[in-house]
């Protein structure tokens, strides 16, 4: 079974959990997604969560990202997840370890990275769930 990493807000909780059972409805286990980490223990247990995220990030057949529209930004896609997005691009391209990238939908013009993620989509190496 291909494994399936989600990324996005954490806020995000139930559009994340509506999607990891579209994603299993198809075959994925999914494998990571965005938890919150309460407020009183954040600092204590932020690096330990950063840290498996991406170890299962690193092993992965495919990574979504859950970009809903956010103040009036569409496909938002905050700093954290643009690293996220990143790095399984750079899978892809130094450790020849194929993960395929699908955002939930395209960035506008107000997003950080739009211009690469616009970039990488071009030359297909991410594809959007739903076509702009």
């Amino acid at each position: 079974m291909p494994t399936m990493v989600i990324s996005g807000s954490a806020r995000e909780q139930q559009a994340i959990q509506r999607w990891i059972g579209f994603w299993q409805r198809r075959g994925y286990e999914v494998v990571a997604y965005p938890s919150p980490i309460p407020a009183n223990d954040f600092q204590a247990r932020y690096a330990g969560v950063l840290r498996a995220f991406y170890e299962r990030l690193a092993a992965c057949d495919a990574l979504f990202v859950v970009n809903e529209d956010r103040d009036g930004i569409r496909g938002y896609v905050g700093a954290a997840t643009f690293g996220e997005i990143s790095f399984a691009i750079a899978r892809n391209a130094c450790e020849h370890q194929p993960v395929e990238i699908v955002l939930l939908r395209p960035v506008g013009d107000e997003v950080h990275g739009a211009d690469e993620i616009r970039l990488w989509s071009e030359l297909g190496w991410i594809t959007f769930h739903e076509a702009g």
